[in-house]
């Protein structure tokens, strides 16, 4: 009788680290695409649309704002829809994550009965995925 014997165990490593660093570099592209579609979506809300203007109260004081344009980002009010918004990481699928964290941001991405959209996630996710496929990783 005869036995041949084959050692796998430095494949195993081989594989075991070759697989850690597709996770490390999967987690890279992940985050910087996650983080350019956030920085093109807060971009096009500080660039200022000409539309209607409007008086705004808050705090018993009046002022005048300009609205956005349909179908244009919205601009910028009091601030808050840029700071709702963040990235996050989900480690166990490997996916980044743009949130926006305010309740009217539907609103404003998709429009209602009574306002026409004011995309600015979208628009940026398509923006940016044109640079992330011709980006030389």
């Amino acid at each position: 009788m005869m036995d041949v014997k084959f050692d796998t165990s430095k494949f195993e490593e081989s594989l075991k680290k070759t697989e850690k660093e597709y996770v490390k570099k999967a987690r890279e592209r992940a985050l910087t695409a996650a983080y350019g579609v956030h920085a093109e979506a807060v971009k096009s809300i500080q660039k200022t649309s000409t539309g209607k203007r409007q008086k705004r109260y808050r705090n018993g004081r009046s002022r005048v704002v300009v609205s956005s344009k349909p179908g244009e980002a919205p601009n910028i009010d009091s601030g808050a829809l840029i700071r709702s918004m963040a990235v996050d990481f989900d480690n166990a699928i490997t996916t980044a994550i743009v949130r926006v964290r305010i309740a009217y941001a539907i609103a404003l991405e998709f429009g209602t009965k009574n306002m026409k959209a004011r995309p600015f996630l979208g628009p940026a996710f398509k923006k940016y995925l044109k640079i992330i496929k011709n980006k030389k990783w």
